[in-house]
């Protein structure tokens, strides 16, 4: 499925504005703790929270922080489980939380999201053992697996997949299916679109993508299907959503999963953005793409949840 032929102008405009910022920040890498700080600065200043929602901070299994949201007239019952994105280093809670809640408001439910361990001060596996972590503490408290959707955006989205392998290797039940917003599945890096001129991509660049991906991975392969699941076999997941832009440089790391999953047999919904940029979806409040996007996966969640 492909959608948004004819871009709004106000995607235009966000598109420019990306660009100014990648031509005065060039190819530097900078501090990551100075980064994140200014995520959560900026997502207090543009990412206000949506009313009509209550935010409950929680604790998992004693150590994993979290957060409980909840629309008004929310089920209970049925559950989003949300890991957020920020290349394994940055984001937090705080920098999606606003998203997280606009799409369990959409889908009529609870969601629940994680502030999981960042590299570098905590490398691979540790995401993985914190996501895995938060999934067993919603069985524990009685959810069950066909009323859970997990979901995550570019890190997120790979960690997603990742933590699905990781549960079914542990013989865990999975849940009813996964969202994944332009999901990071190739931290090698070795797709066709990771090889297009870097203009097409404003908010991406290789050497950025490259360096986060070393710097989480740590001494492991690349190729790890823990860290990359486009290598890992997918016998056995469940139905997959992929939403992503067709411009984006982990294009590729989309289609190729989707192509994987289904050749294993794997219901996957790809729907593919003409002009979009990395998770837009994130700009509900600026966006018309974002609100149609979110509209979607709040669509595909209520169907896979009854």
């Amino acid at each position: 499925m492909v959608m948004g032929e004819k871009q709004s102008w106000q995607l235009r405009i966000f598109k420019l504005v990306f660009w100014f910022i990648r031509l005065f920040t060039g190819k530097r890498m900078p501090k990551v703790k100075r980064i994140r700080r200014n995520m959560d600065s900026g997502a207090r200043t543009f990412l206000k929270r949506p009313k009509n929602v209550s935010y409950q901070p929680i604790t998992m299994g004693g150590t994993l922080m979290a957060e409980r949201i909840t629309p008004d007239g929310a089920r209970h019952d049925k559950v989003l489980y949300y890991l957020h994105g920020g290349a394994y280093a940055l984001g937090s809670l705080n920098t999606h939380r606003r998203m997280i809640a606009l799409l369990a408001k959409e889908a009529g439910i609870t969601a629940f999201a994680i502030d999981y361990r960042l590299a570098p001060e905590h490398i691979f596996p540790a995401a993985l053992i914190d996501s895995v972590q938060g999934y067993r503490w919603l069985l524990d408290q009685g959810y069950k697996p066909e009323d859970i959707i997990i979901a995550g955006d570019s890190a997120g989205g790979g960690l997603s997949v990742a933590t699905l392998l990781k549960l079914r290797e542990e013989a865990v039940p999975l849940p009813a299916a996964a969202v994944l917003l332009s999901p990071w599945t190739d931290l090698e890096g070795i797709g066709e679109s990771n090889r297009r001129p870097q203009r097409r991509d404003s908010l991406l660049h290789n050497e950025g993508l490259n360096w986060h991906g070393k710097l989480y991975a740590g001494a492991e392969d690349l190729r790890n299907p823990f860290i990359s699941p486009i290598y890992a076999d997918c016998e056995g997941l469940p139905p997959m959503m992929i939403q992503v832009g067709k411009i984006e440089l982990l294009y590729n790391d989309s289609t190729r999963m989707a192509g994987k999953a289904r050749s294993c047999g794997i219901e996957v919904e790809l729907v593919e953005w003409e002009h979009t940029f990395h998770v837009w979806q994130i700009l509900d409040f600026l966006l018309p793409e974002s609100r149609e996007s979110i509209k979607q996966m709040g669509a595909y969640m209520r169907k896979h949840l009854g």
